[in-house]
């Protein structure tokens, strides 16, 4: 590859970072965008287990598929570290260790899905109603399981090489099987894994309490998840971008790129982060009643509108550390400051519910943001010596 087309020969701008952005945030947006609709569909009911039942069957599903995103975090990482070094027979090699872990995964969680569905099911709690529609949602949609550990494995893979010019790769089985480099992957993809399990309990832990306090909670809490989980994907565009940038600027050892990247993608992530804050606030009310017909569960909603507006921007700062992290593959990080941010969580949970309710518990997600911006900025400044020694 020659050096005017490799990576770390172009300069990181407004537009290449808004080159990388754009096409990821139009991808990222259909994922929640399907569960807007299914909410918007099932909400022209009007009972509100019925959304439940749509809110604790995804979360289930998620939890589980979520606890295999390392696939994609890993792969992105070690991808655009590859793309930075010019290393083109370790580029392919990349996604065939992934796609490796990713097809024995797969099998095993369908495999295990009556076992994996009864035992979430009972942990989460809710109505009978919620269970019973609940588990017939989960049934269908969890054979996408191999399919859709596969496509974690794709996207992190093509997002980790950005604005890639061809770099005459290879395929090599003794590549992807060499002992020491499938040993590091598997050991950052366990680093990652506890790190994923420990966000996706946060939110599962969330959804499980709006469960306990009744139908119309929950559902509103799931009308309301929805429109920031939509916000949270259009934002992560940037998080991705500045994955894709810091690895190769961690790969092609340039300090300087390194933190372009970082300041480009922050700004341009926080100006989308505060319109979408502002589109939840003031269109919120219309969205909500677009979402759903049943009276009390637009009355909740409307209540608690105000903390799924913040969250957006209070969650800027924290999906940016994740790209950045998991560009410079400093996954031990980001595994001990997510369990730290967790326990703040749990403490402000705990703090929080008895006194205040649903109110303490959105309050309670809306810390665990700030939480993770806090403790992953504080080991900013080891990884960049660690990255660039």
């Amino acid at each position: 590859m020659s050096d005017s087309h490799a990576p770390h020969a172009q300069p990181i701008t407004n537009r290449s970072v808004l080159t990388v952005a754009i096409p990821i945030m139009l991808s990222n947006v259909s994922e929640p965008m399907i569960g807007v609709v299914n909410t918007a569909v099932i909400g022209q009911l009007p009972d509100p287990y019925y959304i439940g039942a749509i809110a604790v069957g995804a979360l289930i599903f998620s939890f589980i598929f979520w606890g295999f995103g390392f696939l994609r975090l890993s792969t992105g990482g070690l991808s655009a570290q590859a793309t930075g070094a010019g290393d083109s027979a370790e580029l392919v090699a990349v996604l065939g260790r992934s796609l490796m872990i990713a097809a024995v995964a797969g099998v095993a969680l369908i495999l295990l899905g009556p076992v994996i569905r009864d035992t979430a099911f009972d942990l989460v709690g809710g109505s009978a109603e919620i269970r019973a529609h609940g588990e017939t949602y989960f049934n269908y949609r969890f054979l996408s399981a191999p399919a859709a550990l596969a496509n974690y494995c794709v996207m992190g893979w093509f997002i980790g090489q950005s604005m890639l010019r061809r770099m005459g790769a290879r395929f090599s089985m003794a590549r992807i099987l060499d002992r020491d480099r499938l040993w590091k992957t598997m050991a950052m993809n366990g680093d990652v894994m506890i790190r994923t399990l420990c966000l996706v309990f946060a939110f599962t832990w969330f959804t499980a309490r709006g469960a306990r306090a009744g139908d119309v909670v929950v559902a509103a809490n799931a009308v309301l998840i929805n429109l920031f989980e939509v916000s949270a994907y259009l934002i992560d565009g940037f998080a991705y971008a500045s994955e894709a940038l810091v690895g190769q600027s961690v790969g092609a050892r340039q300090r300087d790129r390194f933190r372009a990247a970082i300041w480009l993608t922050s700004v341009w992530a926080m100006v989308v982060g505060v319109i979408c804050s502002a589109v939840v606030w003031f269109a919120g009310p219309a969205l909500i009643d677009l979402m759903t017909v049943s009276p009390d569960v637009r009355a909740a909603a409307r209540e608690y509108l105000p903390w799924a507006a913040i969250a957006p921007v209070l969650g800027v700062i924290c999906f940016q550390f994740d790209g950045i992290f998991t560009g410079a593959m400093a996954t031990r990080d980001m595994r001990n400051m997510m369990i730290v941010s967790l326990a703040v969580f749990m403490l402000a949970w705990w703090l929080l519910e008895a006194p205040f309710g649903n109110h303490g518990l959105w309050a309670a997600l809306n810390i665990f943001f700030v939480a993770r911006a806090l403790t992953f900025a504080s080991r900013m400044p080891s990884l960049e010596r660690r990255a660039f020694a």
